[in-house]
């Protein structure tokens, strides 16, 4: 999971964008629709209508909590940059660009790594 704090304006332009894939995806066949678009597509599915509306009717000059899945985060990171934005959106792509910078796999680590397999650890002497 990939944390964000956005605010009620940055999450309502995220989902903006995401219905706006939703409809240009809407009539390609499949075998031409993008993975992340359709990762996407089936992340905005698992958000009811009255989900969006609460967080249409929150604060919008506070920051909340939003969890995104790795896969979506990294969709949503690569679909938007080459994208036209509005301020909210480009807003959003902002604080997502930084979070995905950020973002630490403890896994990736080569010392982890290393000590998860011992078959990576050579002793050479010289």
């Amino acid at each position: 999971m990939l944390t964000l704090s956005v605010n009620a304006k940055e999450f309502q332009g995220m989902i903006g964008y995401i219905r706006s894939i939703r409809e240009i995806h809407a009539g390609v066949p499949l075998a031409y629709q993008t993975v992340s678009g359709l990762v996407l597509i089936q992340y905005l599915e698992r958000w009811r209508p009255h989900q969006v509306f609460a967080w249409s009717q929150r604060r919008p000059d506070k920051d909340y909590r939003l969890n995104l899945p790795l896969p979506v985060a990294k969709a949503l990171h690569l679909e938007m940059q080459h994208s036209f934005l509005i301020g909210w959106q480009q807003m959003f792509l902002n604080k997502l660009d930084i979070a995905v910078i950020n973002h630490r796999n403890a896994y990736a680590d080569v010392q982890v790594i290393g000590a998860l397999i011992p078959s990576l650890r050579t002793n050479i002497e010289p």
